[in-house]
């Protein structure tokens, strides 16, 4: 059942999701709990429905001989939300559905949109005559959706390069594609590796929901574009985006600089993590399996974890497996590995500039702190809320918050 949301979205009725809730505690495959209305609306804003699309069903993907308590996925298939996005007319302004010539140099792209850039181009090239892409964007990342941290959720959210990219992550922009187990209750039968069965069903959960879209890839589909265009589409992996440690678990590589090629994305090796310069292969299917199957030899735990911190990868089935343009290098799932922006600059770069920062002016740091007490208002940013009175930023002296390293470094320009 469908109802307006009180900020004017479209989404779940509350009705429909404390029936959800109650399915998800009957199967006992989450913590989700809730005191208060407003956990529900916490859980309901993040569970938005749209108009089009079919609800978001349970599919049971229990192994019975690894799993002693009953493991549901929540979801449809990302297809069904690339066609849903693809065709809305509420998408319809700043929407691109061709290879854009950003300047009249080739190597002169824009950063936010994918239409200018070589993927697209070498896409096109790769694609028979009169295709049209869908760049498909994932993101996906374990959420609280309770203040207290009692109810908690993992959603995979799908929206298109093709839409503009101040557009993207508006409701029109973005569709719910799942929401993965949760394993606070999820209970394995005695001998089973805890970790790697979680680890396995992940995979199985992303396998599940790109399976249509996989085939359609292959095949291609006939719709309208937001303007009423009729044009044959193929839906392409274009990012997968995530903190790192979402990276890895999508990539099924191992996490940490203990390990001997730390990067999801290529075989960068460990001890060039700080060359600059340095250029390395991305991973691909094919070695990965070949990975794999080395890995399939170990039968003991230590001498099995052992291999996979050398080989950086776990034995595990990989869900993107399987695009069937994966094996090019625009279509290698790999290369779609992207980190969020947050973490990437705010929390990434940002951090780093200010660290320098402390290191080059040491005596100019107080100052610096007083200087930023001082901005009172800033309209850039609709979070815009800068460290309180009682921290220091620059002295680095207080916990922060990733909203307020991205409020400093709005302040900062």
């Amino acid at each position: 059942m469908l109802t307006k949301t009180g900020n004017g979205g479209t989404g779940l009725s509350r009705e429909t999701v404390k029936e959800l809730l109650r399915l998800f505690k009957e199967a006992q495959t989450t913590p989700l709990s809730f005191e208060t209305l407003a956990d529900v609306d916490r859980f309901e804003e993040s569970l938005e429905k749209e108009v089009g699309l079919q609800p978001l069903e349970p599919v049971d993907i229990t192994d019975k001989e690894q799993d002693a308590t009953p493991v549901i996925l929540w979801c449809r298939q990302t297809w069904a939300c690339v066609a849903d996005l693809y065709s809305n007319p509420a998408n319809a302004e700043g929407f691109v559905a061709e290879l854009e010539d950003s300047s009249e140099s080739e190597e002169a792209h824009r950063f936010t949109e994918p239409s200018t850039g070589s993927f697209w181009r070498e896409a096109v090239a790769g694609l028979p005559d009169g295709a049209s892409i869908a760049a498909v964007i994932l993101y996906s990342d374990a959420t609280e959706l309770a203040k207290d941290g009692s109810a908690t959720g993992h959603p995979v959210y799908v929206s298109l390069g093709n839409i503009s990219s101040g557009e993207r992550w508006k409701p029109h922009g973005r569709r719910l594609a799942a929401l993965l187990p949760d394993f606070s209750k999820h209970v394995v039968k005695p001998g089973v590796d805890v970790a790697r069965r979680r680890l396995e069903i992940f995979h199985t959960c992303l396998e599940k929901i790109l399976e249509k879209q996989k085939e359609v890839e292959s095949t291609g589909m006939r719709m309208k574009d937001p303007l009423g265009v009729v044009r044959y589409v193929r839906p392409l992996l274009y990012a997968y985006v995530g903190d790192y440690p979402e990276q890895c678990k999508v990539a099924g590589t191992k996490m940490g600089n203990q390990t001997r090629f730390p990067c999801p994305k290529c075989l960068i090796s460990n001890e060039n993590l700080a060359n600059a310069d340095a250029r390395w292969e991305y991973r691909t299917e094919e070695g990965q399996k070949l990975t794999l199957a080395q890995l399939q030899a170990f039968r003991g735990r230590t001498a099995l974890a052992r291999a996979e911190t050398v080989e950086s990868t776990h034995r595990v089935k990989v869900g993107i497996w399987g695009f069937p343009n994966g094996s090019t290098t625009w279509g290698n799932p790999y290369r779609s590995l992207m980190c969020d922006v947050m973490h990437m600059s705010a929390l990434g770069v940002y951090k780093h500039m200010v660290d320098c920062i402390r290191a080059m002016l040491p005596d100019k740091i107080a100052a610096m702190d007083i200087a930023l007490r001082n901005v009172t208002a800033f309209s850039r940013q609709s979070l815009f809320r800068l460290p309180s009175e009682g921290k220091h930023y620059f002295a680095n002296r207080g916990v922060f918050q990733a909203f307020e390293h991205q409020s400093v470094m709005q302040a900062g320009r």
